[in-house]
């Protein structure tokens, strides 16, 4: 059995997110007043209901704490993974889990990288599509037929059969209404801005800026990134991490070469999950536990129980 730890993204936030672990398991509560701005994380976590924790401001840092708490909590059950992957804010928490990190680190990036994408989100009025059973190149060449490819980009590639687009809202609504004129299925996502496009280029410089403070350390496990969507060779983390915000999510390739490199069996720790349903369609052999609830870890643990 080859285990791998994967981080869900923005969007898989819930309320209440963490609470049955503080409330369950004393080390969980530890390690949740140990974190900077602990009072505001636990408030954030524990009692914003779910239209204010889902601002990018608050989500992106209530989920890193939630995933490094998890990480924690799994590893010191003896449950050590061969290998991480996060999706977007979720690789803060895989580099965290792979030794690139501190858990301190994790949590402020996080809370700045929030902050500043919020800020371009309410800059511009812009909106995402899902365009379904279309590859890459498909979606790619539909763009330059809608001449719309120096305005629309792809974001998200989340599977060979599901492309994330981002641009301002009127375009994206041309867009969806000239794909359902084609039968080409397409559903609008409910997000706050067209994350990882060129609209996030002033948050892209500012946490550029603010990596420079960050010591990042040589990966100790295998860790999969969604820049490149293939195994890390060595890239500058602070090069990597200021284009990932601004530039497409290559999560697709990062599943696909993980089960090429033989792992087969994947612990999602997020909130909700999303790992579990796109593996079921990329890999429908491989065992995927996901970690949302005290009563998920307790199964994961009994089951794996360190092996």
């Amino acid at each position: 059995m080859k285990i791998g730890f994967l981080y869900g993204g923005q969007g898989s936030q819930r309320e209440g997110m963490g609470l049955d672990f503080y409330q369950q398991i004393e080390e969980a509560g530890q390690i949740y007043d140990s974190f900077p701005y602990a009072d505001f994380i636990k408030e954030v976590s524990f009692e914003y209901e779910m239209k204010r924790l889902s601002e990018t401001q608050y989500a992106q840092p209530a989920l890193v704490a939630y995933q490094v708490m998890l990480t924690q909590l799994l590893e010191n059950q003896g449950i050590h993974p061969e290998g991480y992957c996060g999706l977007s804010i979720g690789e803060y928490s895989a580099l965290y889990g792979a030794g690139v990190i501190r858990p301190k680190d994790a949590i402020e990036i996080a809370k700045f990288r929030g902050e500043v994408m919020d800020k371009d989100a309410k800059a511009v009025d812009t909106a995402m599509l899902a365009v379904l059973h279309k590859n890459e190149s498909e979606v790619l060449a539909l763009l330059e037929e809608e001449r719309v490819a120096d305005r629309i980009f792809i974001s998200n590639i989340n599977s060979s059969q599901q492309i994330v687009l981002g641009g301002e809202s009127e375009d994206i609504e041309r867009l969806a209404q000239s794909l359902k004129a084609k039968k080409i299925r397409a559903i609008k996502l409910k997000t706050e801005a067209a994350f990882h496009t060129k609209f996030m280029s002033e948050a892209s410089e500012k946490l550029g800026d603010f990596l420079q403070r960050i010591d990042f350390q040589i990966p100790q496990s295998d860790l999969y990134l969604n820049l490149t969507g293939r195994l890390y060779e060595g890239e500058d983390f602070r090069q990597t991490f200021t284009k990932q915000v601004k530039e497409t999510v290559r999560l697709a390739d990062d599943l696909n070469h993980m089960i090429q490199d033989g792992y087969d069996c994947f612990i999602e720790i997020a909130p909700s999950s999303v790992f579990e349903k796109l593996l079921g369609k990329i890999a429908p052999h491989v065992k995927v536990y996901p970690v949302t609830t005290v009563d998920d870890y307790k199964k994961v643990v009994e089951e794996l129980n360190g092996k």
